[in-house]
């Protein structure tokens, strides 16, 4: 008998237990509150989105551009809105451009929509999102669409003293596909009571951001049930940014979203990566004011105007000290005897900086930022030279000949540099394809790799014919000029370009043969091909 009330008494003990803990559902935000654990960082972010919904990371991004940010933030909402001039749009996205917009939530909450073309807006959200990215990627079956991973939202969320609980919620709303959300903070939040907030994870633990500190960041699946909680301590206004990602959508959507708002104009779309390649540029600056890097619909990238632009304005600015040449490369190899082509001094620097060799550590982020053909994204898959070695081709001696070369320039590398084959090969392939002449505004720069000059790459051919027929072929391309220490790229000399359109460098063998002669032509046109991997006609 005293065993059987013994057993009783545990399985009551055990039933009381389990009803403690409350439900996730609308109703029980403050018993929620109550019962949340810190969020703690995590080892695999990921792995903890695809596990729980939700993830995070400490001390990512320099706490005093948070600080110049939050500054900013508190200005912009002291300010009256105005009716927006800009009439440009990101179609199928919540992105503000070049002034901020404030959505007022009920109580003591505010959304504020912040343009992106603020560099004390973008800086902070590039940090972020180089941080973050890789784990974004690994969690893509969360979201929809197979696209090149864009920026679709970007805001401060504020909540001053007084502020109650928001009621349970996901962030399913607005007619934008379910997305990843980084929230960066921008004040301390040192408890629960400071404006954390509370998630219901996957497991139904129930998890706070509280602590969370300046610079710290969460990421987390925007349907993953959560709440602002209660703010009685702490700052009297906290703020924090968020910034959501999502694969961007396909051409024929992106079409559809712009004819929805004839009276809008379309802006180029904010390509993630790209602007977390910024992040790494610490040196060199983009006008993203004048110009968006973003996906090319043809495996890389390319650069747009992003707004209306007027001939010679400045669009990136870059250190001479951070473009690769030949002299620099053999100094930094140690490879003064070097004989060989100059290309391969380039070729062996870029791996080496790939690599992590410290010699060539000032090309790191430029070479991190390139496609070396091992995961995610490869623009030169489809380049006639890796079609041929692949077996996928079949090559003419032209074709044959440059690969043939490319080989030979890749056995040089492997002895200036400590990479395996595959990397030696396709740094002679990105010299192959990026390489510019810059000798006409320093000495040494023929040939050399210019971080950002080099992602203005090539025109379109649904546009260049049409532009030709007005406009000569120098009064077409982007310029690329000097300024002190600095490269300098502008816009075109020949004409205004306008909002969305592709801004390029012209390419001095473009394909031209001699007058008259179809087989010259061609073989120009051939010879064009191997060494880009596109036709410029």
């Amino acid at each position: 008998m005293h065993a059987l009330r013994w057993f009783t008494l545990l399985a009551t003990t055990a039933a009381l237990s389990a009803t403690t803990k409350p439900a996730a559902k609308q109703g029980n935000e403050a018993a929620l509150a109550a019962v949340a654990t810190p969020l703690k960082p995590s080892n695999d972010l990921g792995q903890d989105l695809l596990n729980n919904g939700v993830a995070r990371v400490n001390n990512i991004v320099d706490k005093e551009c948070c600080r110049e940010l939050r500054a900013e933030v508190e200005k912009w909402l002291a300010v009256e809105d105005a009716v927006p001039e800009d009439a440009r749009f990101v179609p199928g996205t919540r992105l503000s451009l070049s002034t901020p917009m404030r959505l007022s939530f009920a109580g003591s909450r505010a959304d504020l929509l912040l343009p992106i073309e603020e560099p004390v807006v973008s800086n902070v959200a590039a940090t972020a999102i180089k941080a973050c990215l890789a784990g974004v990627e690994k969690a893509r079956t969360l979201l929809e669409g197979t696209g090149p991973l864009e920026i679709v939202e970007l805001g401060a969320l504020t909540a001053s003293i007084g502020a109650t609980h928001q009621a349970l919620h996901r962030d399913t709303w607005g007619g934008i596909p379910n997305r990843i959300v980084l929230f960066v903070a921008l004040d301390d939040v040192e408890d629960g009571d400071a404006g954390a907030t509370v998630f219901a994870d996957r497991s139904d633990n129930i998890k706070r951001s509280a602590p969370f500190g300046v610079g710290d960041v969460i990421a987390y699946d925007a349907s993953l049930l959560h709440f602002g909680a209660k703010k009685t301590s702490g700052v009297e206004h906290r703020a924090l940014l968020y910034c959501a990602l999502a694969p961007a959508p396909d051409a024929d959507t992106q079409e559809d979203l712009i004819q929805k708002s004839p009276a809008l104009i379309a802006a180029p779309r904010v390509d993630a990566a790209a602007l977390a390649d910024l992040a790494s540029f610490t040196t060199c600056t983009v006008d993203l004011s004048r110009c968006r890097i973003a996906a090319d619909g043809r495996g890389g990238r390319g650069v747009y105007a992003a707004r209306d632009l007027r001939r010679n304005d400045e669009l990136a600015r870059v250190p001479f000290d951070s473009i690769l040449g030949a002299e620099a490369a053999a100094e930094a190899l140690d490879a003064h005897d070097f004989a060989g082509p100059p290309q391969c001094l380039l070729a062996g620097a870029l791996a080496a900086a790939y690599v992590g060799v410290a010699s060539c550590e000032r090309w790191r982020p430029h070479a991190l930022s390139l496609d070396w053909g091992l995961e995610g994204r490869d623009s030169l898959r489809d380049h006639p030279v890796e079609r041929c070695q692949r077996g996928e081709m079949e090559g003419d001696a032209l074709l044959e000949d440059t690969l043939r070369q490319l080989t030979e320039a890749s056995e040089s590398v492997r002895r200036l540099a400590p990479v395996d084959e595959h990397v030696s090969f396709r740094a002679c392939l990105l010299v192959l394809t990026r390489a510019f002449d810059l000798s006409h505004l320093r000495d040494g720069l023929n040939p050399a790799l210019a971080p950002v000059a080099d992602l203005f790459n090539h025109p379109s051919s649904t546009t260049l014919p049409e532009r030709l027929q007005s406009i000569s072929v120098s009064g077409l391309a982007v310029q690329s000029t000097s300024d002190g220490d600095d490269l300098v790229v502008r816009a075109p000399r020949g004409y205004d370009p306008r909002c969305g359109d592709e801004l390029y460098n012209w390419y001095g063998n473009a394909g031209y043969g001699k007058t008259g002669s179809v087989e010259e032509w061609r073989e120009a046109e051939d010879k064009f091909y191997y060494q880009y991997g596109f036709r410029m006609w």
